[in-house]
């Protein structure tokens, strides 16, 4: 490698082939016979917020790890490779962090490995801040970008080799949509929408078919209403409203529940806040480190590789205090789902995957295509119509078989039955045929019930016409009586035969129902009514009535939860009915709710709230002074801008030069066509 005066710091990646170096500040070197050198610094750039200027995102990392896999093949032993940058602490670190993401990714080296030459010479380099103004406190190394990036992909969230980078750079820009995924096929975070009718707004319309297409199954809002649900709800897309406070940590009660529908949902989940950045990254950082056993600096890496500015403050600090318990949680999840602590969840294809959207846009082809069916002859209408004559001859024969049968095991039943009854068998075979006959009277209920009961259950009747003795045939069924009154129901049932036994002779008696009260004599009524009065009043405890209570008297207590049962009292106060004053010493419920309306006047606001505040601090908030006044919880009402709304201006920003790019790309091209 030729030597350069402008070289400062100079270090070997591969031997004899590729080496980083740091060169004088606005400095540019020049290719030589046997060198090549190239550098990223105003190609790569990283869009900032406020004081953040890396990591580098996803599509950066892509482009430079392609870049430099088509340098290698096409100077390898021919020139040395040399990667160089400013002595610009932010370059810098882009620049390290470019190559080391190259030897994790390209080269499959571990992170401590793929670092190890960067720090020779006691070179240190700046570790990456959070997307909040001015200088931070809460920061990542290079060390945990590489570390959330190698177990990035040994967890297969991201293939290198089946990556697509055009819908990457499309979703990502801010105008085309401001959408990141962090977990394949389970989590994407993305701007809120909302229904302002306006150029830099993001209806949440343009969102549906993309999330249809990905399986999203449930959409997480973070922030207060700025759009209708149904519009997600209507398209077969879940809604649930989580909302905390813009620019603070996650509550216990919301990260329970979050976490919760995360593990329930088979599919993918799409969070977002008003920005996208802070409360979303913060609740996806606590899955990452529960279910995959990410460190909170490695969530919190992986999280702005993918989506930059995510996870903004002291939201940092939470995710680092609750890192170990989660880490427990996740083992105890695993040990019960997997019965295996160090099962993860696996995952086919990495985030952008092109086998994945090749797989679901592929036309589905059988194998083997069955054989149609034979073509449909038409009938003649000789063929199409029956033969009529034939058909009812077909259906006369069992009819007539059938009828037959019947009569012949009505006879053998009626003559089993009445030879047990002590009637004769000839008088069987001369009424054999009653009631069995197609057009012959079947005998009514009301004539069995007047036969009397020596002739057994089946009734002999005589018949002027039919001097024929004949008896019913048990399979012939008779109308019921009509009853229209109750002297009809009467009247039938004291006829039947059941009013003739012993045990029912009272059965006119037990008919008729007396009333138990005898309602024209009120005065009764009146008196049984006082005395049930007058017994309540004496159960009732003396807190609930208006009758004074004696000093011997039993106290009686309220078990309600567990509140402590009321101080005893020496002396009880007069109802409200006897218009009379209480006792001295005592205070009625009139006075009471005079002196709460008292109490609560004192409290009134000097000035108008900006929003509803916590019931813990009423009191100081309502007597603090305007000037002094604290801010309310529900930050995203506040008439001040937010930090989320902060975050989006700058984006909306992006978005303006974006589309001013694209006019002006869109005029130059319209020129040279004319």
């Amino acid at each position: 490698m030729t030597r350069n005066s402008d070289i400062l710091f100079v270090t070997e990646y591969i031997e004899n082939v590729l080496y980083f170096a740091t060169v004088r500040q606005g400095k540019f070197l020049k290719n030589t016979s046997d060198t090549h050198f190239f550098s990223i610094d105003n190609e790569l750039v990283y869009e900032n917020y406020y004081g953040d200027f890396g990591p580098l995102n996803l599509g950066c990392v892509y482009k430079y790890c392609k870049a430099l896999d088509e340098k290698l093949k096409l100077y390898l032993n021919k020139q040395c490779i040399v990667h160089y940058t400013s002595v610009d602490p932010k370059k810098k670190a882009n620049a390290a962090f470019l190559l080391g993401s190259y030897g994790v990714l390209n080269l499959g080296l571990q992170p401590k490995d793929a670092i190890k030459p960067l720090l020779v010479h006691g070179q240190t380099y700046r570790p990456f801040q959070d997307a909040s103004q001015g200088e931070s406190l809460f920061t990542i190394t290079l060390m945990d970008c590489l570390q959330g990036l190698a177990k990035a992909r040994a967890l297969r969230f991201f293939n290198f080799q089946d990556f697509n980078y055009d819908e990457y750079e499309k979703w990502d820009r801010v105008h085309g949509g401001d959408l990141n995924w962090i977990v394949p096929g389970k989590f994407l975070a993305f701007i809120g929408p909302v229904e302002y009718s306006g150029y830099f707004y993001h209806p949440p319309e343009i969102y549906i078919s993309y999330f249809l297409e990905s399986n999203v199954k449930i959409v997480v809002r973070l922030n207060k209403k700025l759009y209708d649900a149904k519009v997600f709800t209507n398209a077969g897309i879940e809604h649930c409203n989580l909302f905390f406070p813009d620019g603070s940590c996650p509550p216990q009660h919301i990260l329970f529940k979050f976490l919760q529908l995360s593990e329930e949902i088979e599919g993918a989940i799409a969070v977002h806040c008003k920005a996208g950045l802070g409360r979303t990254g913060s609740l996806i950082g606590c899955y990452l480190i529960k279910h995959y056993r990410m460190t909170a600096h490695e969530a919190i890496a992986w999280m702005r590789i993918c989506r930059p500015g995510s996870v903004i403050g002291h939201q940092q600090r939470w995710l680092e205090d609750l890192e170990a318990w989660l880490i427990k949680q996740g083992n105890l999840y695993r040990r019960r789902t997997y019965q295996d602590v160090d099962k993860f969840p696996v995952h086919e294809f990495g985030i952008y995957s092109i086998a994945e959207i090749t797989r679901r846009y592929r036309p589905v082809v059988l194998s083997k295509s069955p054989s149609p069916p034979p073509p449909m002859q038409r009938l003649t209408h000789s063929e199409m119509s029956p033969v009529r004559p034939q058909a009812s001859r077909i259906r006369e024969v069992p009819s007539k078989t059938t009828e037959k049968n019947q009569i012949e095991c009505n006879e053998k039943m009626t003559i089993e039955k009445n030879t047990k009854r002590g009637i004769s068998s000839d008088r069987s075979r001369t009424g054999s045929r009653t009631g069995t006959g197609a057009g012959e009277p079947r005998n009514t209920r009301s004539s069995r019930c007047n036969t009397p009961k020596s002739q057994g259950r089946y009734s002999i009747q005589s018949n002027d016409t039919v001097k024929n003795t004949e008896i019913a045939s048990p399979n012939t069924l008779s109308p019921p009586p009509i009853v229209r009154t109750y002297r009809d129901a009467r009247n039938i049932l004291m006829r039947s035969s059941v009013a003739n036994e012993p045990k029912m002779k009272d059965l006119k008696s037990s008919i008729l129902v007396k009333p138990q009260y005898n309602f024209r004599r009120s005065n009764v009524f009146t008196e049984r009514l006082i005395n049930n009065v007058a017994t309540i009043q004496k159960n009732i405890p003396s807190g609930f009535t208006s009758v004074p209570k004696a000093p011997n008297q039993i106290q009686y207590r309220r078990r309600l939860g567990r509140s402590p049962s009321p101080a005893p009292r020496t002396v009880m106060e007069q109802s409200r009915a006897t218009n009379t004053p209480p006792q001295l010493g005592i205070i009625s419920a009139r006075n009471s709710k005079l002196t709460i309306q008292e109490a609560l006047s004192k409290l009134k606001l000097s000035v108008p709230r900006d929003a509803s505040i916590g019931a813990a601090s009423l009191g100081a908030q309502r007597d603090a002074p305007a000037g002094r006044k604290a801010p309310s919880v529900r930050s995203d009402e506040r008439p001040l801008a937010t930090q989320g709304d902060m975050l989006n201006s700058i984006k909306f920003q992006r978005r303006l030069r974006e589309s001013l790019m694209i006019e002006r790309q869109g005029t130059k091209m319209n020129d040279i066509k004319r």
